[in-house]
């Protein structure tokens, strides 16, 4: 997006608003985050003590940015997301229920192994795929928490389960509660639900924090969930709430967002203001008058209107082929050729409604050799080997980690499950560190002093996490030369990085907190190799990107609106505004495309839902190529010394 040096006259009156609760409407590309850097250098120039500003975010990254774009007048200033500000609560509030350096914090894949160890007790042996899978659980349980609903009214309202299915989830869920108490494992939404219930419950709490900050600002306000909105909520009455987020790109209803919350914001706030953030500084007009198009066609009133500054620029198109080998074998031509003519491969910008209508595109740029990276894909911190060293730092820090120490174990041949859950069993019910060394020494005989040396290594250097991964990696490097001979070459470098990560960070738990809470991936590891690359990414992972050329293909029905969103309008809409994000992408080309390949085209089913750019006016967008017609169905830190 063009920089621009001084605010619009929209950006200034956000900048300068001083009153009651505001929202900022803040459109594609119109320099929300330039205006919430101003707006924050703003309050401190007016004297407000950074430390009582609080910039509450969705990602690690997202803080980190506007915290160095504030500059060196943020001491002081908390900017993090709504897990870490919660995590610091807990920390810093005695009077807060959980101390968190006293617990350990689980990631997505550790639930799962949770609920699969779970799943083993509560169906029988032989029926297990009767049932939900761990991950359909956590799905379920976990929107019901976000959403503030209980997991019985979310299985009435949105699956179709009867009789044992349903008793197992409700069941499941239950035991997995159970279990976090006692392993003291807090998963992502028990972090916000010990600060929101607790805020609630306790008003005096609530306008004591709330009294801590004279403002706190929250950026991708479309995001919130109602659970991150009872935070809020008990807020309100104590401090200044400052949101900026746009109805426009809410498309985060699968996590709980709450659209409804943005968009009747006055509403919910009855002294709340409506600010606006209409001039857009990315993309050419010609562009936008289709993404303003997109919206104008929802029953929903957005507000906005998008206007740009760069002039008409080039008219969006739509490229028809035959099939989708076709289609993406243009995609790639026309990077190559693009390239030829000494423009950078990272000018392009794929953008997927699903990864896994990718494969064609990604066969077709592996087999033009042309360098891509994908965003949207596993996290580093999720890998098998990465998490095999992460379990040997958890089972330091929490000796009755469950989780950590079945799979730190097992990593050790001739250590199998029935020895590793015989150990783990004893470890659970231990008090103390050197009770639990104890049991390692007793129970694995010759080979404990194998198993304990990477213990023992993070052990001694708790507050130089850096070097406890270090070591660790050092003494385990057999052990994972073993386990990944095929791959071990291309293994370790993750593993480094991670080396890397962890000498950022103060102490072995803080390392632990921060990666867990917003794990980074892979694929933004490696974003800093200087190799010229283009980038194949999910639209709901490109919030914020933008790219002189934006291709989107799979243009066509079926995939906007995709066809698993189709059963209701909110869902519908949650689609326009999917392809909305899509669009607002392109700063200076929008390349759409669709072939007619599988069982979606560019036609509409006949069913009454339309492809959303059906209808498109040819002022708008031009056509190149020809599409048949066709007819388709809608588918504790402790001291960890004893160790060694």
């Amino acid at each position: 997006m063009a920089q621009q040096f001084s605010p619009n006259e929209q950006q200034q009156a956000a900048i300068d608003w001083r009153g009651g609760h505001a929202l900022v409407l803040a459109g594609a590309g119109t320099g929300k985050t330039f205006t919430i850097i101003e707006r924050t250098r703003g309050l401190i120039e007016d004297g407000v003590d950074p430390a009582r500003i609080a910039l509450l975010t969705f990602t690690r990254r997202a803080a980190q940015e506007m915290r160095t774009r504030v500059g060196t007048k943020h001491r002081g200033l908390f900017a993090g997301t709504f897990h870490s500000w919660s995590i610091m609560l807990m920390h810093v509030r005695r009077d807060l229920p959980i101390r968190p350096d006293e617990w350990t914090i689980i990631d997505r894949e550790d639930q799962r192994q949770l609920m699969r160890r779970i799943k083993t007790h509560l169906t029988p042996k032989k029926a297990a795929r009767r049932f939900p899978t761990p991950a359909q659980v956590l799905n379920y349980t976990g929107y019901a928490r976000s959403t503030l609903i209980t997991t019985e009214a979310y299985l009435h309202k949105f699956v179709d389960l009867e009789g044992e299915q349903r008793q197992f989830v409700i069941d499941a869920s239950d035991r997995y509660h159970q279990h976090k108490q006692q392993r003291r494992y807090l998963d992502y939404d028990d972090i916000l639900e010990v600060v929101a219930t607790t805020l609630t419950d306790n008003p005096t709490l609530a306008q004591a924090i709330g009294a801590k900050y004279d403002e706190v600002l929250i950026d991708e306000g479309q995001d919130l969930n109602p659970l991150q909105w009872k935070i809020i909520d008990a807020l309100i009455p104590h401090t200044r709430i400052f949101m900026v987020g746009d109805d426009g790109q809410s498309i985060y209803a699968f996590r709980g967002a709450d659209f409804e919350s943005i968009h009747s914001f006055e509403t919910r706030i009855p002294a709340g203001q409506i600010l606006k953030l209409e001039e857009n500084y990315r993309s050419g007009q010609g562009i936008l008058n289709l993404a303003n198009w997109v919206l104008e066609q929802s029953p929903l009133q957005y507000q906005k209107q998008l206007r740009g500054t760069r002039g008409t620029g080039i008219k969006p198109a739509m490229h028809h082929f035959a099939s989708d080998y076709d289609e993406a074998a243009w995609v790639t031509d026309t990077i190559l050729e693009a390239h030829n003519n000494g423009e950078p491969l990272a000018s392009n910008k794929i953008l997927m409604r699903t990864m896994s209508g990718a494969r064609q595109i990604e066969a077709s740029l592996v087999e033009k050799d042309i360098p891509y990276v994908v965003v949207g894909g596993q996290s580093l911190f999720t890998l098998a080997h990465t998490k095999d060293l992460l379990a040997a730092v958890r089972a330091t820090v929490n000796p009755r980690d469950e989780l950590a120490w079945m799979r730190y174990l097992t990593l050790f041949q001739g250590i199998g499950d029935v020895t590793a859950d015989r150990v783990v069993d004893q470890l659970l019910q231990c008090s103390s560190i050197s009770e639990a060394r104890n049991i390692i020494d007793q129970e694995l005989a010759n080979r404990a002093k194998e198993v304990l040396k990477p213990i023992i290594a993070v052990g001694r250097n708790q507050t130089q996490p850096g070097e406890a991964l270090r070591q660790a990696l050092t003494a385990m490097q057999p052990v994972f030369e073993h386990n990944y001979k095929e791959d071990w070459n291309k293994r370790r470098p993750d593993m480094n990085l991670m080396v890397s990560l962890a000498e950022r960070r103060p102490d072995v738990v803080d390392f632990i907190e921060t990666y867990t809470l917003d794990p980074i991936h892979g694929t933004e590891a490696s974003s800093g190799n200087d190799r010229d690359k283009v980038t194949l990414i999910t639209i709901h992972s490109a919030k914020g990107l933008e790219g002189k050329r934006i291709f989107v293909p799979q243009a066509q029905y079926g995939t906007f609106p995709f066809f698993r969103a189709m059963d209701t309008e909110a869902e519908i809409e949650e689609e326009h505004r999917i392809l909305y994000v899509a669009l607002t992408r392109a700063e200076d080309e929008l390349l759409l495309s669709n072939g007619k390949g599988g069982y979606v085209g560019f036609q509409t089913s006949g069913d009454g839902t339309d492809f959303f750019l059906e209808n498109a006016p040819e002022a708008l967008m031009d056509h190149v190529g020809a599409t048949q017609a066709a007819s388709y169905e809608a588918l504790p830190l402790g001291d960890l010394s004893e160790w060694g």
